[in-house]
């Protein structure tokens, strides 16, 4: 059959073009289709992190119970590691504009909505030797 949905297009900030895919129905708003195209990079991030810090991409099993076990381990550790980098950052008295609860960036207003790090405070960051290192 054939496929039907939205191409969402974007001239980013940064001058690019963007296009989205959406296969959401027309009863949905384009604001939440927008919302949910942004969310892409936050996912992307979380993979490129969890495969490097937390061994994500590491399971060698053939069992779905050991890639579940597999699985809600990685994410649980990441969870964990954001929720400290958000403790350190409130624990640091930074100047500028005060951030919203649960907010581990202080740039801009999407990205702090989307939750993404800042380049300069990666989870368990190998430049600073600050983190948590996870076994």
């Amino acid at each position: 059959g054939r496929r039907s949905g939205w191409l969402i297009g974007e001239d980013a900030s940064d001058g690019k073009r963007r296009y989205y895919w959406s296969n959401f129905g027309p009863e949905v708003a384009l604001e939440r289709m927008v919302e949910y195209a942004h969310r892409r990079h936050w996912v992307e991030q979380y993979h490129e992190e969890a495969k490097g810090l937390l061994g994500w991409d590491q399971y060698q099993g053939r069992q779905w119970r050991g890639f579940h076990r597999h699985a809600v381990s990685v994410m649980l550790a990441y969870s964990f590691l954001v929720w400290r980098e958000w403790q350190q950052r409130q624990e640091r008295a930074r100047p500028g504009r005060p951030r919203r609860a649960f907010s581990p960036s202080a740039g801009p207003a999407s990205r702090v909505a989307a939750g993404g790090a800042s380049a300069d405070l990666r989870l368990a960051s190998a430049r600073s030797g600050q983190g948590v290192a996870v076994a």
